[in-house]
């Protein structure tokens, strides 16, 4: 992976948290 795996982390969690609250 190029780049910064941290910040994928963060993109992908942040995702989810969108993704539980619109449930």
């Amino acid at each position: 992976m190029t780049g910064m795996p941290i910040t994928v982390t963060v993109e992908r969690g942040r995702l989810i948290i969108e993704t539980e609250i619109n449930l």
